[in-house]
């Protein structure tokens, strides 16, 4: 454990790939796979896609709030 929390974004776009993606069941699965990673930013999870887990580990940059699709 790194000892991190996390705040929950919504309406957030991050512009850039993720580092990393990963197919899981659910929010929780991934959420403890960033957990895990002292590396990790920032975790999105979309049911919608193959691969719903998507993780960056380098910093954030150009953060857009109040994005329609985030």
């Amino acid at each position: 454990s790194c000892g991190d929390t996390f705040l929950n974004l919504t309406m957030m776009n991050i512009w850039g790939k993720p580092e990393q993606r990963y197919q899981v069941g659910n929010e929780t699965e991934c959420k403890e796979l960033c957990l895990k990673n002292c590396d990790c930013k920032s975790y999105r999870y979309n049911q919608n896609f193959s691969m719903p887990c998507w993780i960056w580990t380098q910093e954030l940059v150009n953060l857009q709030e109040e994005y329609v699709h985030g």
